[in-house]
């Protein structure tokens, strides 16, 4: 039955096709045909984009998601986890347009990687580890993998380290009057939410009782490392 069954999406993909191409009456502004941005604002105000990828249960009567009763969950690509890092730092330049910058050398550089400079001849190993593909080839699709060098890098690398240290600075961290004030801070701008129960449990007993500003860091970077924060769900 699956064989001759129609693939999900048809008639929505028909419905895309009929907005695109917009009204029949010819005498219509131009704008109001052949318009990208409109198409694009009618699928991100849908209720089907909008959805939550927690929403599965074991009774699903969509167990494998083709027809989207639920948001797949969706890891950042490179660009945007970096772009993730410096803005939680509270000091990313998000100015648009200028000229591209070197900034791929692992250090912190406050510029969205957008307008990282990228020699096609000899593009960093960085890239290819995050699964970048070769800016000198056509690529119509990116690879998702997840190995060991994207994990030492983030654990090991300065770009991380840096970024938890100035996350623990911002104003509304360091003005903090408790530990545990701190610690639901970090999460509310990390996450969008405060730390549950065990998770208080667990930071106050990693933190100790006078915990040090290399503990804090620690403890910063971990949360950094965590998949919640590099998922969209």
């Amino acid at each position: 039955a699956d064989l001759i069954a129609p693939p999900p999406g048809v008639q929505e993909t028909v419905t895309l096709a009929a907005e695109l191409i917009g009204p029949a009456d010819l005498r219509q502004p131009l704008p109001s045909r052949w318009s990208l941005k409109r198409l694009h604002r009618l699928m991100l105000a849908s209720a089907t984009y909008r959805q939550s990828s927690g929403a599965q249960t074991s009774s699903s009567m969509d167990p494998e998601n083709r027809w989207l009763e639920h948001a797949n969950r969706v890891r950042l690509d490179f660009e945007a986890t970096r772009d993730a890092l410096l803005a939680v730092t509270g000091q990313l330049d998000d100015r648009l347009g200028g000229p591209s910058r070197s900034m791929l050398d692992g250090g912190f550089h406050p510029r969205r990687t957008l307008y990282a400079y990228l020699d096609r001849q000899d593009p960093p190993g960085l890239l290819s580890v995050f699964d970048v593909p070769s800016p000198a080839a056509t690529s119509t699709i990116r690879d998702t993998t997840t190995v060991s060098p994207q994990a030492l890098y983030l654990m090991n690398g300065p770009l991380v380290a840096t970024c938890a240290d100035l996350l623990l600075r911002r104003a509304d961290v360091a003005a903090a009057a408790s530990d545990q004030a701190r610690i639901q801070r970090l999460y509310q701008i990390l996450f969008a939410r405060l730390p549950r129960e065990p998770e208080m449990m667990f930071a106050t007993e990693f933190l100790g009782i006078q915990p040090t500003a290399a503990t804090w860091q620690q403890f910063a970077q971990a949360l950094l490392l965590t998949n919640e924060f590099v998922f969209v769900d």
